[in-house]
C-alpha cells in the first residue's frame, strides 16, 4: 500500500469517530467509537423486534404466516440490512420464528404456552430475593423456578424475561417502568402489578376511594366537617398519591367536607422541617384551629403531630387524625386513624393469578382491596 492510500485510510477512521469522545489517544478513540456503534445498534434490534412481536401478537403476523423478506422488511420498517439480520437472528433463537429450507421465515407457534419460570421486580437493599420470596411464598411453594431482579435493572435482562415461558410481578413499580411494560407486553408476557394500576394492565392495588370514603367517614363525624389536608404533591415518584389525592376530594365532596382558608397544604417538602412548621403554624396557631386534619403520606404524619405538640395541641384532644398510611410510632395516640393496606392478601392474590395463568387464563386480572382502618379509642 502506497504512502498516499495509507493517509487516507487512517483520515477515513478517525474522521468518522464522534466528537467529544473523552478518550486520548487513537486506541482508546476507537475503542470508544466501536462501544457507541454497538450501542446504538442494540437499540435499533430491540426497536425493530418490538415491531415484528407486536404484529403477530396483534394477527397481522399469525401463527404459521410467511414473514416478509430481509429485503421487504428494510423497505418497511426503514432499518438497515443488518438491523434486519440480527433482529431475526434474535428471534430465530427465541422461538418466535422458524424457518423452512428454501421457503423462508415462518411465525411459530408457542411450544409451551404455560409459565416456566418467574420474575419478580422489587427492591430490598438488604436481600432481594429472599425478600420477595418470604412475601409471595411464605405459606405455598412456588410452582415455578423464580428470580427476584431490582427494577432499576429491568432493561439489562430483557432478553430472559422476553423468552417464552416467562411472566413478572411487579411490585410497587415506579411510572418510569412503563416503557419496560410494554416491552414485555408486545413480547406477550404475563405480567402483574402489585399496589399500582397503571392502563390495562393486571393489577392488585387498594381500592383508594371505598378505603378513603371510610377513613374520611370517621374522620367527619368524630372531628367535624371543617377539613384539613396535608399532602406531598403527586409526582411520578409517588404515583400513588395521583388516584389518592383524587379520591380525597371526591370523597370529601360526597360527604359533606368543607375546606376553609389555608385548609390545604399540598406541597413539595424539598425543606421538610421548615415547610412543616410552617403548615403547623398555621393549622395549630392561625385562625383555622383545625379539628378534622387528614394527612396522605405517612413521612409527614409524625412530624406534625410533633408539631402539633409544640403549640400544645394533642390529637384526640384538640384535634382528629386521619393518615392513609400505617405509621406504628402513632399507634398509642387516642384520635388517630391509621389506614393499612392488606399487602398480605395481596400476596395471597398474586399466587392465585399465577395460578389462573398457568392454566392459560388469560381473562384480565384487576382486584382491588380495601385497607384496614386501625383506631385507638379516644
Amino acid at each position: 500500500m502506497s504512502s498516499k492510500n495509507s493517509k487516507k485510510k487512517h483520515f477515513f477512521l478517525f474522521y468518522r469517530i464522534p466528537k467529544g469522545n473523552p478518550a486520548g489517544n487513537p486506541a482508546e478513540s476507537m475503542l470508544y467509537y466501536i462501544s457507541s456503534r454497538r450501542k446504538h445498534m442494540q437499540g435499533k434490534v430491540e426497536a425493530l423486534r418490538c415491531k415484528i412481536m407486536a404484529e403477530i401478537k396483534n394477527g397481522t403476523l399469525p401463527v404459521n404466516a410467511k414473514i416478509p423478506s430481509r429485503n421487504q422488511l428494510v423497505r418497511k420498517y426503514g432499518f438497515s440490512r443488518s438491523t434486519v439480520d440480527r433482529t431475526i437472528s434474535m428471534l430465530t433463537a427465541e422461538g418466535r420464528l422458524g424457518g423452512k429450507r428454501g421457503s423462508g421465515t415462518f411465525v411459530m407457534p408457542p411450544s409451551d404456552s404455560g409459565i416456566r419460570k418467574l420474575f419478580i421486580s422489587g427492591y430490598d437493599e438488604h436481600n432481594i430475593g429472599y425478600c420477595m420470596k418470604e412475601r409471595f411464598f411464605r405459606t405455598a411453594e412456588c410452582p415455578v423456578p423464580m428470580e427476584s431482579i431490582y427494577e432499576e435493572d429491568i432493561p439489562l435482562h430483557f432478553s430472559e424475561l422476553t423468552a417464552p415461558g416467562s411472566a413478572v410481578i411487579w411490585y410497587c413499580p415506579s411510572m418510569y417502568s412503563l416503557h419496560g411494560m410494554r416491552v414485555l407486553e408486545q413480547a406477550g408476557i404475563p405480567q402483574l402489578l402489585i399496589n399500582r394500576n397503571y392502563l390495562n394492565y393486571d393489577s392488585i392495588s387498594t381500592d383508594q376511594t371505598a378505603t378513603m370514603h371510610d377513613a374520611l367517614t370517621w374522620l367527619l363525624i368524630e372531628g367535624g366537617r371543617d377539613l384539613a389536608m396535608i399532602s406531598y404533591q403527586p409526582t411520578p415518584d409517588r404515583p400513588y398519591l395521583y388516584d389518592r389525592t383524587i379520591a380525597f376530594f371526591e370523597c370529601a365532596a360526597q360527604l359533606g367536607g368543607r375546606f376553609g382558608t389555608n385548609a390545604i397544604h399540598c406541597r413539595e417538602f424539598l425543606d421538610p422541617a421548615r415547610e412543616i412548621a410552617e403548615t403547623g403554624r398555621i393549622l395549630f396557631a392561625g385562625s383555622i384551629n383545625a379539628r378534622a386534619i387528614a394527612v396522605l403520606h405517612f413521612d409527614l404524619a409524625l412530624p406534625l403531630v410533633t408539631c402539633g405538640l409544640t403549640y400544645g395541641k394533642m390529637p384526640g384532644r384538640d384535634y382528629l387524625l386521619m393518615c392513609f398510611d400505617y405509621v406504628p410510632s402513632l399507634l398509642n395516640y387516642p384520635g388517630v386513624c391509621l389506614v393499612r393496606q392488606q399487602l398480605d392478601f395481596m400476596s395471597h392474590e398474586a399466587v392465585r393469578w399465577l395460578a389462573e395463568r398457568r392454566r392459560n387464563n388469560t381473562e384480565p386480572f384487576r382486584e382491588q382491596i380495601k385497607g384496614e382502618l386501625i383506631i385507638h379509642p379516644r
